[in-house]
């Protein structure tokens, strides 16, 4: 600590720069990316659990009831038919984790041509794209809200009895925000 006084006193060091912003990792990014890992590597692995659709002979007790967890053989147990559910699961996720990597790579590319479009032509192609994203955003949870905003008509807490119906009481107010009074 006293070098870096002596030195700044020097002027060898400047004291009142401020370290660079650099993001802060928390424990909860890596914990995030260490679950998603590990539930990648299991998809990955699904093959090696066997077919999900295979109705094993040692897969239901004597009574024709499922085994539970944790069994010799089946170590999620099995379901009604004695099928495993440690591979039903693993197929399931990686089903589940095909369908996510699809969507996100669709959408990128897709926002991505719309937005390389609207840049390159402006004007009247900018407006157009724009408006179509402004009317295919906020897909069917957007049109009910809107859907209930016309319903309702100007008395508000029918609004919002039927946006809180609805599931979305967070939407109430966004969705009727216009000059004039839904």
């Amino acid at each position: 600590m006293a070098a870096i006084v002596a030195a700044a006193v020097r002027e060898e060091v400047d004291v009142t720069r401020k370290r660079p912003n650099v993001p802060h990792r928390s424990r909860v990014l890596y914990l995030g990316f260490g679950l998603l890992g590990v539930l990648a590597l299991f998809a990955i692995m699904a093959p090696l659990f066997g077919s999900p659709y295979v109705m094993h002979k040692d897969g239901l007790t004597d009574l024709g009831a499922p085994l539970g967890m944790f069994s010799p053989n089946h170590v999620f147990g099995t379901d009604s038919l004695g099928r495993d559910m440690l591979a039903r699961s693993a197929a399931g996720l990686r089903a589940t984790l095909i369908v996510a990597i699809v969507a996100n790579v669709t959408s990128v590319l897709l926002g991505t041509v719309v937005g390389l479009l609207a840049g390159f032509f402006g004007s009247f192609v900018e407006q157009s794209l724009m408006r179509i994203v402004d009317v295919s955003g906020p897909g069917p949870r957007g049109w009910s809200m809107a859907r209930c905003c016309g319903f309702a008509g100007e008395d508000s807490s029918r609004r919002r009895r039927c946006m809180v119906s609805d599931g979305s009481p967070s939407y109430a107010d966004m969705s009727c925000r216009t000059p004039r009074p839904c």
